[in-house]
């Protein structure tokens, strides 16, 4: 029992560092949707925001865009701060599962396992990495829309070798695993809870 206590005490630290994590970048992309409002609203010259509006990442392959073939710098702009939202709507069940996460550390930090708030915690935890994975989904998904309609990347990317381009957006459903083994370890730990009520009101 003491190495869980241990473990779940270093687990709690780690994760409280990890809640001032999301916090900052939470900030730290308020800020950016700040400027990118800012340049829209004054009509400032793109290099006052940003640069790279020439690179357009595929993952594992990056394409430097020649000058003449660059989309409007607004509509760049209007990606980022889509980008932007749909990271700071993630943030939101990111920084409720660390907190489920620390509720449930909580406990088993004083010896007790199979308090009656882990299963309820466990099953939170399940429902929020559920909505994380939507949102992280979304985000990928309407970023390589943007990037595919606004560089135009079917003209840029024919050529007498290339006869035709196709562009798949993949939906990643790994995240529904997740969800179903918490929610699992939800129903184990609630059973865990009601034998460990049984036992204490058999002595």
């Amino acid at each position: 029992m003491k190495s869980v206590t241990r473990t779940a005490s270093v687990l709690d630290k780690f994760l409280h560092i990890v809640s001032i994590a999301i916090r900052i970048a939470s900030v730290s992309l308020i800020i950016g949707l700040g400027i990118l409002a800012a340049g829209f609203l004054f009509d400032l010259p793109p290099h006052v925001i940003g640069t790279g509006y020439n690179h357009a990442d595929l993952g594992f392959v990056t394409f430097t865009v020649a000058e003449n073939y660059l989309p409007d710098h607004r509509i760049i702009w209007c990606e980022v701060a889509m980008e932007i939202i749909l990271a700071l709507i993630c943030m939101i069940p990111a920084h409720l599962s660390v907190k489920a996460i620390r509720n449930i550390l909580a406990p088993m930090k004083n010896g007790e396992p199979f308090h009656n708030t882990v299963s309820t915690n466990l099953k939170k935890l399940a429902n929020y990495s559920f909505a994380l994975g939507i949102g992280l989904n979304l985000q990928k998904i309407i970023s390589n829309i943007f990037l595919v309609k606004a560089y135009d990347l079917h003209l840029l990317l024919l050529s007498e070798k290339i006869s035709h381009v196709d562009f798949m957006f993949v939906f990643d459903l790994s995240f529904l695993v997740i969800f179903g083994v918490l929610l699992l370890l939800s129903y184990i730990f609630r059973y865990g809870e009601e034998l460990q009520q049984l036992s204490d009101e058999t002595l």
